[in-house]
This record gives C-alpha cells, structure tokens and sequence, in this order.
C-alpha cells in the first residue's frame, strides 16, 4: 500500500509525493512504534512467565494485553482516519 501511494502521488508532482511519504512516515513512525513498543513489553512479560511455568498468568497477560492493544489502536484507527 506503502508503495501504491508514493507512484501514485509521486505521478502528481515533487510536492505530493513529498506531502504523501512524510504523512506516511509519520503514521508508521507514531502509531506502529506505539503498539510495537507496547506489545514487545507484554512479550517479556509472557516469556517470564511461560518460563516460570505460571500458565494461568500467561493467559492473563495476554487477555489484558489484547484488551489495552485494542483500547489503544482503535482510537487511534478513528484519528487517522478523521486526518484531512
């Protein structure tokens, strides 16, 4: 999609092309570097404990971590999509 984007407004102009692949970069930069970081943290925590052998812990981790990945990307899925 990444790569559609940028041919196609790189067939615009320099000026589009350069307004489209900031807009880009700053969507990857912000909203995938925040639920990555998030969800490399809940990995830890779910290595630690699959390792301690506290399976139930395990799933707790990954229900609560699904819940607040969720509760994070969907607003942030409506203010991209709210943008200009």
């Amino acid at each position: 999609m990444f790569v559609a984007t940028q041919i196609f407004c790189g067939q615009l102009g320099n000026l589009e092309l350069t307004a489209a692949s900031l807009g880009t970069t700053g969507v990857q930069a912000f909203a995938y570097g925040l639920l990555l970081g998030m969800g490399s943290a809940v990995e830890t925590l779910c290595g630690q404990a699959y390792g301690a052998h506290k399976y139930s812990m395990l799933g707790v981790y990954m229900q609560r971590a699904g819940v607040l990945l969720a509760a994070t990307g969907i607003p942030l899925a409506v203010l991209y999509g709210l943008g200009p």
